[in-house]
């Protein structure tokens, strides 16, 4: 073997060397950004967030819409859905090389040959809201090609591109920042803002309810509390903490969180993945009381038993510390994101005997969080299937009042924002602040006289934030009862009562109708608009929900599709568009309008 075939042999082994440790740093290297604007995020994966966790990244548009999107690797177009909210507009990208699909989500337009056939299916099922499962030699795409713009459609508060990554074949949701660490930068370590002790049986500064300390930079340097915290008894440990990434204003949620006591890891929480299924833990997870109330985010560091997140790593004892000793106690958090940034905050509890308090007795109907829980009392019934509840509870159940919600307007009057009608009593069960995992089935009897018929009858949620549910009548006979009820099924505890709804929706045109853009706003404030139906001298044609909550058509889109002139319809002529609005029981209302194309 010559020298000069040795040296070339050692060129080669290092080059290769060279490329598998790239490789290994980034094994995903060879995917694209979604835009191709700078990156930065206004959200990231798995903030914590009301009933849900962020499933993906939040990808700033500079403010605007109709920035171009692109395939984040080679494959085709599984699904496309038309939603008014939610997702809005909505793209998912299976990746076969690779088993995962990517989700485009709030776009303001899809690219034309995806258009195509989203309009060609709402047009032939005559339906504006669309979900279209697609086979996977349709739409191919290749990674880097534009599939769609971006947008603000949808529940969205302001144009950006949501975009989630999932494992095709089980749903489950990954972070997306693992694919593009290289590409987003970060340096700036999460920071802890508050703690919080809550007695469970035990106390906390002397009292009984949730305790807090703030947390701030100390005179001789570093973080710390600015009290002096005490317990006795069993209590448990929380956080209100938030990332934050290099050149953004932003706050985020934070990936890693362990509690130690000492060196006892009492518990780990890491925002890897998650299943569809287990969203609803972050009512569990977070103080959903202090939410509702004060839309304050605090995590809890214990676990109720209702709570099967596969997030939690480790919690010792459920991470229910219990203060029995006149002694400091010594506490750590420790923190990271998803780029290895890291803080820590020591702090100490300090054990102060003292009497606990006895176990108060509460009235009403016990609820374990295992077992299923039956209701049927006073004309109403409520069934909730086992394991809804995150933890054991006594509801509180009975006939409450209604007060109608005010606002104050500038001249000190006060007016309804509401107008509905309770026909039956104002049942409570349990009470809004109470998390439930999954749904309950709620039936309520209708009265044995009705100025209206049935069909004018709905269920509706009376809580602070009121709303109306979509509900069915049953007859007697379908009721296994003595009378005629109606049924809906709920995800939130508090007030229900049916309610009359005899008004019909209210539409109106928006601006000045055009080739481009003909806009109708549409609303109602009793049983919630059920569907809508437009059409173009007759001919049905899709109208979409924008971001201001308008139903808007869009001839000259259809036009370029090649979808618009059939039926009949002509060019160069005035045209009679018209949108009907339903609402959930049957009421109706027509708007006529005119434009010239």
């Amino acid at each position: 073997m010559t020298k000069r075939f040795i040296w070339w042999l050692c060129v080669v082994v290092n080059i290769w060397n060279v490329a598998f440790a790239q490789n290994a740093d980034n094994p995903r290297q060879s995917y694209t950004l979604p835009l191709k604007l700078v990156p930065a995020l206004s959200g990231n994966f798995g903030e914590l967030r009301p009933n849900h966790f962020h499933a993906g990244l939040d990808f700033k548009t500079q403010g605007s819409i109709g920035h171009p999107i692109y395939a984040f690797d080679d494959g085709w177009v599984a699904r496309a859905a038309v939603n008014a909210y939610g997702y809005g507009l909505v793209l998912y990208v299976a990746h076969p090389s690779s088993g995962l699909t990517t989700v485009y989500a709030h776009l303001n337009a899809f690219s034309d040959s995806i258009a195509k056939e989203v309009l060609r299916y709402q047009i032939e099922h005559k339906i504006n809201n669309a979900d279209i499962m697609f086979k996977p030699d349709q739409i191919k795409v290749k990674r880097g090609q534009q599939i769609a713009k971006s947008g603000n459609t949808g529940s969205s508060g302001g144009p950006h591109l949501h975009f989630e990554i999932r494992d095709t074949q089980s749903g489950e949701y990954y972070d997306p920042m693992d694919y593009f660490k290289k590409e987003i930068k970060d340096s700036i370590a999460p920071r802890i803002r508050n703690i919080y002790l809550y007695p469970l049986g035990g106390v906390a500064g002397g009292k009984t309810r949730m305790q807090t300390a703030q947390v701030v930079t100390l005179k001789e340097g570093g973080r710390g509390i600015n009290k002096r915290l005490t317990a006795w008894g069993k209590i448990g440990i929380g956080l209100k903490a938030y990332d934050h990434m290099s050149g953004q204003n932003n706050i985020y949620g934070v990936k890693y969180v362990k509690l130690y006591q000492g060196d006892t890891l009492l518990y780990s929480f890491r925002q890897h993945s998650f299943k569809h299924e287990e969203h609803r833990f972050t009512n569990s997870l977070t103080d959903f009381k202090q939410w509702n109330e004060n839309k304050s985010m605090i995590m809890k560091s214990f676990r109720e038993p209702g709570n099967y997140l596969r997030m939690i790593d480790e919690a010792l004892n459920d991470g229910v510390v219990e203060i029995n000793e006149e002694r400091p106690y010594h506490f750590r958090y420790e923190l990271q994101d998803a780029h290895g940034n890291r803080s820590t905050l020591h702090f100490t509890i300090h054990g102060k005997q003292q009497e606990l308090p006895e176990p108060q007795v509460q009235e009403g109907v016990t609820a374990t969080h295992d077992a299923p829980l039956f209701i049927d009392s006073l004309g109403c019934r409520f069934e909730l299937p086992a394991y809804n509840l995150y933890t054991d509870r006594t509801l509180a159940f009975g006939i409450g009042e209604y007060h109608r919600p005010m606002r104050k307007t500038k001249e000190g009057k006060r007016i309804p924002l509401s107008t509905r009608i309770p026909c039956s009593p104002v049942y409570g069960i349990g009470d809004e602040y109470i998390p439930l995992h999954g749904y309950g089935e709620l039936r309520i009897a209708l009265p044995d006289s009705l100025p209206v018929a049935p069909e004018k009858i709905y269920i509706a949620c009376l809580n602070k934030k009121e709303a109306a549910l979509k509900s069915v009548l049953l007859h007697a006979e379908e009721n296994s009862a003595t009378s005629a009820c109606m049924q809906t099924s709920i995800r939130t505890l508090g007030k229900y009562a049916l309610c009359i709804d005899t008004i019909a929706p209210k539409v109106t045109v928006s601006g000045t109708p055009s080739y481009r853009r003909i806009a109708f706003n549409i609303g109602d404030t009793d049983s919630d608009i059920r569907s809508w139906q437009g059409d173009i001298d007759g001919v049905w044609v899709p109208f979409d929900m924008n971001a201001q909550g308008q139903v808007v058509a869009r001839p000259e889109t259809l036009a370029r599709m090649g979808l618009l002139y059939r039926d009949g319809l002509e060019k160069g002529k005035n045209h009679i568009v018209t949108l009907t609005a339903t609402d959930a029981c049957g009421n109706i209302t027509t708007c006529t309008t005119q434009v010239w194309f």
